[in-house]
C-alpha cells in the first residue's frame, strides 16, 4: 500500500471523525433551533399578516428542509447505515432536495429584495400586488424554475472513490464513496449551479438591488428632514414600518453575502480541481482538497438561520413579538399597541 494511500486513508478518517461525528451535528441543531425559533416570532399576531413575514417563514423552511436532507445524506450513512441502503434512493433524493432548497431560499430573498425596493420606491403603485397571494405566486414559480435547474441530481448514485486490500481476510474494502453522477452530466450540472442556480447571477442580482435599495432609504432619509410632518403624508413617502422592513432585510442580505463568499470560492475552486486535471493534484490529493472544500461549504449551511439574530438588532416589530414570546413584555401590550396603531397610523409611525 502506498504512502499517499496511508495518508489520504488517516486523514479521511480524522476529517470524518471530527466533521461529521462533532461539528455537522452541532451545526444543524444550532440551525434547526433557530429556524423553530423564527417560525414561532414569525407567527405571532403582529407579524403574521406581513409578507415579510410569509417570505420569510418559507426560507426559513427552505433551510430547515436542506439542514435535515444534509442529515440524512451525511450524517445517517457515518452513523452505520450500510452503503447499499444509502445508494439508490436517498443519495439521489438528499442531494436533489437540499439543492432544491437552498436555491429555493437564495431566489425568495432576492424576490423579498425586489419586493422592498418596489414597495419603496412605487408606494401607491405596488400596493395592488404587495399581498400574500402574489408571493405566493412567485414562490411557487422559483420552485419549478429551480426545479428544473437541479434535474440531474436526480441521477445520481453512491460511486466508490478509494479502495484497500484486507490482507487478513483478503477482500478489498471501501474507504470512500461519494454521491455523483457522469462527468459530462456533473460538469453542466455544476457549471448551470455556478452562472444561474446559487452563485454569480444570484449575487450579481442581490448586489443590484442592495444598491438600489441603500439609494433610496438615503433618498427618502434626505426627503423626509426638507418635509414637515403635516405634509409627508402628501409626498409619498414610505412609512417607517416599510423603511424598517427595507433595512432589516438589507442588513440580512449583506450578511448572507459576506457568509456566503467563502462558499462561491470553495465551489470555483473545487470544480477547477475537479474539470483541470492538467493542475496535476492526484486523486487522493484531489479527494483531500474536495473534502476540506467541501466542510468549509457545510460550516456556513446555516447562514440563513442566523437571520433571527439579524433581525432581532434590526427591525423592532420582530424584536418585540420576540420579547413577548420569552415573557420580556405581555401579550396584552402587544394587543394593545397593535389595536392602537390600526386605529391611529401615527402610533404605528413611532413604534416603528
Amino acid at each position: 500500500m502506498s504512502s499517499e494511500l496511508n495518508e489520504y486513508i488517516a486523514w479521511t478518517k480524522f476529517v470524518g471523525l471530527v466533521s461529521l461525528k462533532y461539528v455537522s451535528p452541532v451545526i444543524h441543531s444550532i440551525g434547526l433551533l433557530l429556524n423553530s425559533i423564527s417560525f414561532v416570532v414569525l407567527m405571532r399576531k403582529s407579524l403574521r399578516q406581513t409578507t415579510f413575514s410569509f417570505n420569510n417563514m418559507f426560507i426559513f423552511g427552505a433551510e430547515t428542509v436542506s439542514l435535515i436532507a444534509g442529515a440524512i445524506g451525511f450524517l445517517l450513512p457515518y452513523y452505520g447505515f450500510s452503503l447499499e441502503l444509502y445508494a439508490t434512493p436517498i443519495c439521489a433524493l438528499s442531494s436533489f432536495v437540499r439543492q432544491l432548497a437552498t436555491g429555493t431560499a437564495i431566489w425568495i430573498q432576492i424576490w423579498m429584495l425586489l419586493e422592498s425596493y418596489l414597495s419603496i420606491r412605487f408606494i401607491r403603485r405596488f400596493q395592488m400586488i404587495h399581498t400574500r397571494r402574489a408571493s405566493l405566486t412567485v414562490i411557487l414559480l422559483i420552485l419549478a424554475f429551480v426545479s428544473v435547474l437541479n434535474a440531474t441530481n436526480l441521477t445520481k448514485s453512491v460511486r466508490i472513490t478509494a479502495t484497500r486490500n484486507d490482507n487478513a481476510t483478503n477482500q478489498t474494502l471501501i474507504v470512500s464513496a461519494e454521491c455523483n453522477t457522469d462527468y459530462e452530466i456533473n460538469f453542466a450540472q455544476s457549471l448551470v449551479d455556478i452562472l444561474i442556480g446559487r452563485f454569480i447571477l444570484p449575487t450579481i442580482i442581490m448586489m443590484t438591488l442592495n444598491f438600489l435599495i441603500i439609494r433610496k432609504l438615503f433618498e427618502t432619509q434626505a426627503k423626509s428632514r426638507r418635509t414637515s410632518r403635516a405634509d409627508k403624508a402628501n409626498n409619498n413617502l414610505p412609512s417607517r414600518k416599510q423603511l424598517s422592513f427595507a433595512f432589516s432585510l438589507l442588513v440580512g442580505n449583506l450578511f448572507y453575502l459576506t457568509t456566503h463568499l467563502p462558499v462561491l470560492i470553495s465551489v470555483f475552486i473545487l470544480n477547477l480541481f475537479q474539470y483541470a486535471p492538467s493542475l496535476g493534484a492526484t486523486p487522493y490529493r484531489m479527494s483531500q482538497i474536495v473534502m476540506v472544500l467541501n466542510n468549509l461549504r457545510n460550516s456556513v449551511a446555516i447562514d440563513f438561520s442566523f437571520l433571527f439574530f439579524v433581525y432581532l438588532f434590526t427591525n423592532k416589530l420582530f424584536d418585540r413579538s420576540f420579547m413577548c414570546l420569552i415573557g420580556r413584555a405581555t401579550a396584552n401590550d402587544e394587543s394593545t399597541r397593535i389595536n392602537a396603531s390600526k386605529s391611529n397610523p401615527k402610533i404605528e409611525s413611532r413604534t416603528n
